[in-house]
């Protein structure tokens, strides 16, 4: 990095919730990002009376609050007392152009003097009663289409979530769908992006949405590239395509985008079955590892979700994260969800970042 940026945070405390709002200052704008269980609206308030412009939200919570329709977000459903909450990201400084579905604003496109950005949310199958792989191509088709629109292809995309309905159910259909479409759209000759595909409901009862976010870079000072986990072997040689995790590097910051991870050994093989401490601490392992393999720690965590099969292993998180150097006090949101395997108890991912 030949430019300075500076990372900070602080706890705003908001209805009596902590949320975590780490601040990257950089020298065109300034991000915000902000991560934990907390009022949409509130949240929302804040960031704008910093003069914040949201670019997306992930809300975690049983009702879409009618505001939300405003911004890009994905609406999780999630109805289990004490968990859900908001990861928001905002930016200062540069215009931003919402990008529309309709009536619907799904995503927002931005430039700076590296690059080009844009962040996409909620996007939606236009036919929900169509079969869920069918869904699951309609939502390919979205994204590539508004990428297009605005100067790029799936080549840029850099990370990418999947909220899939019943995902067990169904998951081996929609990889093949995904491996068609990044066999169509030449992925596989470029970056394949990090991403999460994770069982959870939508607020708009489709079998699967989707977001991601794309970049292309102006001059060629932003460099990004897949990271491999040191203590798991590539997504790709058993029919998942995803990085482990893909690093991006501007000339003031660099950040370290984690996909979503979970006790799996190095051959593919699910770990400790049946057992929630063995799967929460392997995937806090293998995480950590990866994060240090590029020179990162919990510290330089500014957004994590961890998704738990069941509920009732709330309190093992809780502790193993208490125990766990620097996982203490991480922004992070906690979610109940089905893992893509049925011997999956845990998922987390996260996003990290030094300036």
């Amino acid at each position: 990095m030949d430019q300075i940026g500076s990372l900070h945070r602080r706890v705003v405390y908001l209805a009596g919730s902590a949320i975590q709002m780490a601040v990257l200052e950089r020298r065109n704008c300034t991000e915000y990002f902000l991560c934990g269980p907390a009022d949409i609206g509130q949240v929302i308030g804040m960031v704008e009376g910093e003069q914040g412009q949201v670019i997306a939200v992930d809300v975690f919570a049983p009702q879409e609050p009618s505001l939300l329709s405003n911004y890009p977000v994905a609406h999780l459903v999630s109805t289990v007392s004490g968990l859900g909450g908001v990861c928001l990201r905002a930016i200062k400084g540069p215009q931003i152009r919402r990008l529309q579905a309709g009536q619907r604003s799904v995503g927002t496109y931005w430039e700076d003097p590296e690059g080009r950005y844009l962040v996409l949310a909620g996007i939606r199958p236009q036919d929900h009663t169509v079969r869920p792989a069918e869904q699951a191509r309609s939502i390919f088709e979205q994204m590539e289409l508004t990428l297009r629109q605005n100067g790029m292809t799936f080549r840029d995309v850099i990370r990418t979530w999947f909220y899939n309905d019943q995902i067990t159910c169904w998951y081996d259909e929609f990889n093949q769908v995904r491996n068609e479409f990044f066999r169509q759209t030449g992925v596989f000759e470029g970056l394949v992006p990090a991403s999460t595909g994770i069982g959870i409901r939508n607020a708009c009862g489709a079998a699967v949405v989707g977001g991601l976010f794309a970049l292309q870079a102006k001059k060629g000072t932003i460099q990004a590239h897949a990271v491999r986990s040191p203590m798991q072997g590539p997504a790709l040689e058993y029919g998942s395509s995803f990085s482990r995790a893909v690093e991006v590097n501007w000339p003031d910051h660099r950040r370290l985008f984690v996909s979503g991870t979970a006790s799996i050994d190095i051959q593919g093989r699910t770990c400790h079955v049946g057992d929630p401490v063995g799967q929460i601490d392997l995937t806090l392992q293998v995480i950590e590892r990866l994060l240090a393999s590029s020179g990162y720690g919990w510290s330089d965590v500014v957004r994590a979700v961890a998704y738990l099969k069941d509920p009732q292993i709330v309190p093992v998180l809780q502790q193993q994260l208490s125990r766990w150097p620097g996982c203490k006090d991480m922004p992070i949101v906690l979610a109940q969800a089905e893992i893509c395997r049925q011997d999956l108890l845990f998922e987390m991912e996260c996003e990290a970042i030094q300036a």
